[in-house]
Formats: structure tokens, C-alpha cells, sequence
């Protein structure tokens, strides 16, 4: 063992002093922005234009839509037949010190016909890319970033659920009673991954996720991205932006950027949802939805109670503002998130289902590692790793024989 438990003792101890201070902080505040939530509970015209301000300043924060902030709108019946479509991903990044400069990228999906009594329908669909030519982006040491693999394995995620979506529909022979919804695992809009990428670079990136969702809104089956624990705080932000004793035209940039940096997560704020419930819809107003806006697929959130356990689960869903705009979808995705939660005890199945159909294991990872030296070394390459990396693993052996 090279980690020395008892050397880390007092750490340890200190560590979690240290955050039961912080919860009893964070209660108070809690208390606070619960207050909050309900003086603003109805935007008026001075709120918006607050809003419009800081956005012109570069404030990021929750643009309420036209529901009351302390809206808790229950879940709809689950439908006796609905057709789930979901989908999550995975990758290998390319790693500099192996035999040669890939990555791979696995998206899982599985098709479950509720109420049908069919068995899901589970779907692979692997992707290796490497450096085919020297115009490609990057250096001869490092042609992909990770951010870039990232977007793409977003991308290919909800290009699959796209195509899926398209073939169940021709299955009903283009019947749009026949109820479809497709679900990603993690946040639908591409934010986490595009911010080291040029504006244009974004832009383009935007646009081809646009496509797939706009793919999804051509065939009626609305879209959604679940986000289990999430951690922003956006709506947080809004109300300390609401909270600012000032006109619009005072606001100052350097003000919003020192606003709530210790302030709770969204999700701590609506813990008055019963299991089922969602909140009101609000808008992200970062400049990434601007470019889904310009596309015709912006972005709306909202906070649900899934259930599980306890109080039940708080999370995050993200939708494009097609489905956000009409009951019958929204409520239809509402109600299949809560449904599918109560299988598992507080997350979707399907969605626990995708993931284990795209998580690339140690095992799987090291004989794909074998088939590409194989490969190369069949082409004359010499197919040794970096002197690190042969290091490493000479280490690993060691360790795990006890040589």
C-alpha cells in the first residue's frame, strides 16, 4: 500500500468539522433565498429588465419564463403505452504516451415499450477517430482535446436517440398518438463542453446539436436531459440579481460577478417539491443559448422531484423550448422521469440502463489497447508506449504480484 491511511487521520477528522460548519451556514442561507423565492415569486417589469442588463454585463444566471417561481406543478398519469428512447456515452480519451494518438467514444441506448410487455432493445454504437492527415486541429502530440472529444460524444448521444426516435416513428407508420420520448443522461445543452472553444468554434458545435434536435422536433418526440445532484445556481443568482437595491441602468459587472460565490446549489432552494412535482421553467442565459435561440432550440430548465428515498431526489431536466412551450410534452416527460425513478429508488432506469450499455471497462480498455498495437505492429510500426507509460505499468505489475 503506498497511501498511508494513518498519516491522513487528522485530515480527515478536520475535513468533516469543517463541512458540518458549512451546513449550519448553509441552512441559514437556505432560509434566506426560501424568502427570497417568494417575494419575486411573480417577475414584474423591473425584475426583466435587471435581467436584460446584466445579461448586456455577461451575468449568467435563470431567466424565470411565465410561471410563478414557487410554482410546484404535479406530475400528469403515465400514459398505459409510451415508447422510451435513452441514451448515454463514454470515451477514451487520447492518451500522448500510448503507441498511437486515438480516442474512442460508446454510446449506449435502450428502447423500452412501456406497458407493451416487450423486452428493451439495447444498442451499441462505438467510434474510433485518429489523426488522418497532417491539416487535422492540433499537434502532432496532442490532435484532439478532451473538451472536443466531450462535445462529440454529447453530439453522437443525441444523434442516435434522433435516429432511433425517426425509425419508432416510421414503426407507427408516422402516428403521432403513438406517445415516443427520448432521454439523455446529463445536461441536453452543450455548455460544460464548449467553454475553452473559440466563439465560432462554439457556434458550429451549436448548430450540428441543433440539427439532432431539431430531427426530434420534426418527428414529435420530445427530448429531454436528466442531471442527477446537480450543482449550478442559476436560479440562486437570479435572486440575488433581484435582490440588488438598484435601477437596471446602476448595475455594474463587477457587482454580478461577486454575487452568491458561497450561495447553495439550485436544487437546495426547491426542496418544498413533493415527489413528482417539477418547478417553474427558467432559461439559461448564457451566450451558448443564445446560439441554440438563433437555431431554434433553446434551452429551458426546470427542477423536479423524481422520488426515491426519504424526501425523494431534486434534480435538474434541461429541454428545448418546443417542448417546454407545449403542456401535453412537458407533461409527458414529467411523468416518465417520475415513473421510471421509482424503479431504481430516485434515478430513471432507462437511463441507469444506458449507462451500463456505455461504460467502457478497465478490461475492455486494455484489450482494445492490445488490438491496436497488434495492428500497428502488423504495419511495421514500433509499438512501445512513451518511457512513463512503460514505466507505470512495469509499477502496476509489481504491485499487483508483489514483486
Amino acid at each position: 500500500m503506498t497511501l498511508e491511511l494513518n498519516q491522513v487521520t487528522r485530515q480527515v477528522h478536520e475535513m468533516a468539522e469543517s463541512l458540518a460548519a458549512r451546513q449550519k451556514r448553509l441552512v441559514a442561507r437556505l432560509d434566506e433565498l426560501h424568502d427570497l423565492l417568494h417575494r419575486y415569486a411573480e417577475p414584474d417589469d423591473a425584475l426583466r429588465a435587471k435581467i436584460r442588463q446584466a445579461r448586456a454585463l455577461g451575468w449568467i444566471g435563470a431567466e424565470p419564463g411565465h410561471e410563478p417561481l414557487t410554482a410546484a406543478i404535479p406530475a400528469p398519469p403515465l400514459p398505459p403505452q409510451v415508447s422510451i428512447i435513452a441514451a448515454d456515452g463514454s470515451q477514451i480519451h487520447p492518451d500522448r504516451h500510448a503507441a498511437a494518438l486515438y480516442y474512442v467514444i460508446n454510446v449506449g441506448s435502450i428502447l423500452y415499450r412501456c406497458g407493451s410487455g416487450a423486452a428493451p432493445e439495447p444498442f451499441h454504437q462505438p467510434i474510433l477517430d485518429y489523426q488522418k492527415d497532417e491539416d487535422e486541429t492540433g499537434t502532432d502530440d496532442q490532435p484532439f482535446l478532451a473538451a472536443d472529444v466531450d462535445a462529440r460524444r454529447d453530439l453522437e448521444e443525441v444523434r442516435l436517440l434522433a435516429a432511433q426516435a425517426e425509425a419508432e416513428r416510421a414503426a407507427t407508420g408516422g402516428d403521432l398518438d403513438v406517445r415516443i420520448v427520448a432521454l439523455a443522461d446529463g445536461p441536453l445543452m452543450l455548455l460544460r463542453t464548449l467553454y475553452e472553444a473559440t466563439r465560432q468554434e462554439q457556434r458550429q458545435q451549436v448548430n450540428h446539436h441543433a440539427d439532432q434536435l431539431a430531427r426530434l422536433q420534426a418527428v414529435h418526440v420530445p427530448v429531454a436531459g436528466y442531471i442527477d445532484r446537480p450543482g449550478s445556481s442559476l436560479v440562486v443568482r437570479l435572486l440575488r440579481l433581484a435582490q440588488l437595491d438598484k435601477p437596471a441602468e446602476e448595475l455594474e459587472s463587477q457587482e454580478l460577478r461577486a454575487q452568491g460565490r458561497n450561495d447553495p446549489p439550485d436544487r437546495l432552494i426547491f426542496h418544498f417539491l413533493k415527489p413528482g412535482e417539477r418547478s417553474a421553467l427558467f432559461y439559461n442565459t448564457s451566450r451558448i443559448n443564445d446560439d441554440y435561440e438563433a437555431a431554434g432550440q433553446r434551452i429551458a430548465i426546470f427542477y423536479m422531484n423524481v422520488g426515491g428515498g426519504g424526501k425523494g431526489q431534486t434534480g435538474r431536466v434541461e429541454v428545448p423550448h418546443w417542448v417546454a412551450a407545449d403542456p401535453a410534452m412537458i407533461g409527458l416527460v414529467q411523468a416518465i422521469l417520475y415513473d421510471q425513478s421509482q424503479v431504481t429508488g430516485g434515478y430513471p432506469y432507462v437511463l441507469a440502463r444506458a449507462h451500463e450499455l456505455a461504460v467502457i471497462t478497465a478490461p475492455e480498455r486494455a484489450k482494445l489497447e492490445e488490438m491496436v498495437n497488434i495492428a500497428l505492429i502488423g504495419q511495421g510500426f514500433d509499438a512501445r508506449p512513451s518511457e512513463k507509460a512503460h514505466w507505470k505499468q512495469l509499477s502496476s505489475r509489481k504491485r499487483r504480484f508483489g514483486r
